[in-house]
């Protein structure tokens, strides 16, 4: 499955999605990080509010570590995506 990432800078929140876009629901989490899950439990994408507010584009590492584990996709897969933002 397709990870990938859109970010909208005018409202600084970056939105991943995994796999193909379907409804479901979000669990925010610490740094305002909205994990997305679909109906079944499984996941589907991401929300980070204040993206760069929040400094993320420093901290790379830690956000890809997080999201990592929540698509359960390699850690170089998701900051290939990352290091893709302008």
């Amino acid at each position: 499955m397709a990870l990938r990432a859109d970010y909208d800078d005018e409202a600084d929140v970056l939105y991943l999605t995994y796999g193909k876009p379907r409804p479901g629901y979000g669990d925010t989490g610490p740094d305002d990080i909205t994990l997305r899950y679909s109906d079944d439990g499984s996941p589907i994408g991401a929300t980070i509010i204040g993206y760069r507010a929040l400094n993320w584009p420093t901290r790379r590492s830690d956000l890809a570590r997080r999201l990592s584990r929540h698509f359960g996709v390699s850690l170089r897969d998701v900051l290939r995506v990352l290091r893709a933002l302008r």
